[in-house]
């Protein structure tokens, strides 16, 4: 087999026409997807359903928050409204007690002296 001689010149024109053809092909149809790519597209599918899971959590606690705030709210309001009451009760008490006089501790009982002190 004989070698064929090419020139520079020769060279860089076919190496012109190649690269031409190249530019002008339509570009190869895939058949198949690179087990690279399939790797990505299921990290991706797991890293979506990761993010969807973690958002349903996030806006399951917020209901729960929402709800515990909620529910210290009415008790502080049921706490305040029993103060209120037990105060009320023991203003009726001691005016009672005034009126009436101590049951548990009469005039002159050594109890009275200790109360009219402090």
């Amino acid at each position: 087999m004989a070698k064929a001689k090419i020139d520079d010149q020769q060279l860089a024109r076919q190496l012109g026409e190649l690269i031409g053809e190249a530019e002008g092909a339509p570009p190869k149809p895939v058949v198949g997807k690179a087990p690279e790519c399939e790797t990505v597209e299921d990290m991706i599918r797991r890293n979506r359903a990761k993010g969807e899971k973690i958002m349903a959590t996030v806006a399951s606690l917020q209901n729960s928050l929402d709800y515990l705030r909620l529910s210290i709210k009415y008790l502080i309001f049921d706490l305040e409204a029993t103060r209120r009451e037990l105060e009320s009760q023991r203003k009726d008490n001691d005016s009672l007690r005034q009126m009436l006089g101590d049951p548990f501790n009469p005039p002159g009982h050594p109890d009275d002296d200790d109360k009219q002190a402090t």
